[in-house]
């Protein structure tokens, strides 16, 4: 018989970790061992008992996600970190798995995404929610392959934006609908992950869209 994959959760929220023990309870050869409120408690627990996965929040009293995923693959190689939080700010990601993360998923997981994500990173592969999986690749992509994803209709609406044309004139100049402006500029602006003019300003200028 097949030995159950034995878990550890860490997370400052005692009712999150009541939600998710319900979850884990129904998931087959799954045995959760320990629950813990910080990273210290972690570390004190892995000292006592043999754990396959340690499931762990980043924000966290005392001791924090990344400090503890840390010190997990310097002391004990072979408990695979799977990251469970509401964060997917790149630097966060980019750091925790560095120090070692083979799973990165968001708290909005549901029940079968996270068994899968459970079960690839015990294997000891990466395991990636979507909006993780699309925030890494947006930053990791040249430029000019984030720029070639923009329609054409797209990189005119970027030009006149730069040029500091207001919704309404663009649309005059278009020929399309204020509000249709409005939405292909949220479009735009998480496709190339910027957050307000400046930032498509400096892309316009980057790609040639402007002078």
């Amino acid at each position: 018989m097949t030995a159950p994959i034995r878990l550890i959760v860490a997370d400052d929220h005692q009712i999150f970790v009541d939600g998710l023990s319900e979850v884990i309870s129904k998931i087959s050869g799954v045995e959760m061992i320990a629950t813990a409120n910080n990273g210290q408690e972690v570390i004190s627990k892995l000292e006592k008992m043999l754990c396959d996965v340690a499931i762990l929040d980043i924000h966290m009293p005392v001791m924090d996600g990344l400090q503890t995923t840390k010190i997990i693959k310097q002391r004990f190689p072979r408990t695979k970190v799977l990251i469970l939080t509401m964060n997917n700010e790149f630097s966060l990601i980019r750091n925790l798995l560095q120090a070692g993360a083979l799973g990165y998923i968001l708290k909005t997981t549901g029940r079968e995404e996270f068994e899968r994500a459970l079960r690839r990173v015990e294997a000891g592969l990466t395991y990636f929610s979507e909006a993780v999986a699309t925030e890494l690749a947006r930053q990791y992509m040249p430029e000019p392959a984030i720029a070639s994803t923009l329609s054409e209709r797209e990189k005119e609406i970027v030009a006149l934006v730069a040029k500091e044309y207001s919704s309404h004139e663009i649309g005059n100049i278009l020929f399309i609908a204020p509000t249709t402006v409005d939405t292909h500029r949220r479009n735009i602006m998480q496709k190339i992950g910027v957050k307000n003019t400046a930032g498509l300003v400096k892309f316009a200028l980057k790609q040639g869209l402007i002078d």
